[in-house]
């Protein structure tokens, strides 16, 4: 039975059948590295954490499988977003693991200055991700994230859950994966409302707009 946060972490990506994991060391997430050095999750380490989430990426688009990042506090979560929303736009399944600061200094709405720390983490990763876990169990995450439309998902794990005795902290979302559906809703009303502007064809014929508005540009 595992022992620490850190392990349930990596039992639950092996249980879903995550063979490679990219990622950069820091000073928050080294107990997550521990418990991949037993495990058979090959570990792929990289010199910039954009890189890591470009690399997930990447393997999931040649994959079909999940692709995950690992990445410590703060900055080095940040640093993901740019390669995160290229996985959005492309419908990557990808789980970026961060670490958060240890959840014993952590004030709701109190910013305090503790290394890494931001005011909330998680939040910088909703435009890019269609769900946000937090816990050191990776299983439902990964699972959202292999959900169609299959998109990016972010699991964070405060520091001192990787050290905690071995029990499953309780996994929260902040945005449910089933509500990324609405977002695509066709708007026939909006569709409507523009073919009484604008008339497209071959030679854009602009209709009902001002001469003096209208380009002179052939689009």
């Amino acid at each position: 039975m595992p022992a620490s946060g850190a392990e349930i972490l990596v039992a639950s990506l092996e249980a879903a059948g995550v063979e490679v994991v990219f990622g950069l060391p820091g000073v928050h997430n080294l107990a997550a590295w521990e418990a991949l050095r037993e495990s058979p999750i090959r570990l792929v380490g990289v010199r910039h954490e954009q890189a890591a989430a470009y690399a997930a990426d990447g393997y999931a688009r040649a994959t079909g499988r999940i692709g995950v990042a690992l990445v410590t506090t703060g900055p080095g979560a940040a640093n993901t977003l740019g390669a995160v929303g290229e996985a959005w736009a492309g419908g990557a399944p990808i789980l970026v693991i961060a670490t958060d600061i240890p959840g014993a200094l952590r004030r709701p709405g109190v910013y305090r200055g503790v290394l890494h720390e931001c005011t909330d983490q998680r939040a910088m990763f909703a435009p890019v991700t269609k769900a946000q876990f937090s816990g050191p169990d990776a299983g439902p995450a990964i699972a959202a994230a292999l959900e169609h439309p299959r998109r990016p998902v972010y699991l964070e794990v405060p520091t001192d859950a990787l050290s905690a005795p071995g029990h499953s902290a309780p996994v929260e979302t902040a945005r449910p994966a089933s509500s990324l559906r609405s977002n695509f809703a066709f708007d026939h009303g909006l569709v409507e409302s523009l073919r009484s502007t604008v008339i497209l064809s071959p030679r854009s014929t602009f209709k009902n707009v001002p001469r003096a508005s209208r380009s002179s540009c052939s689009l």
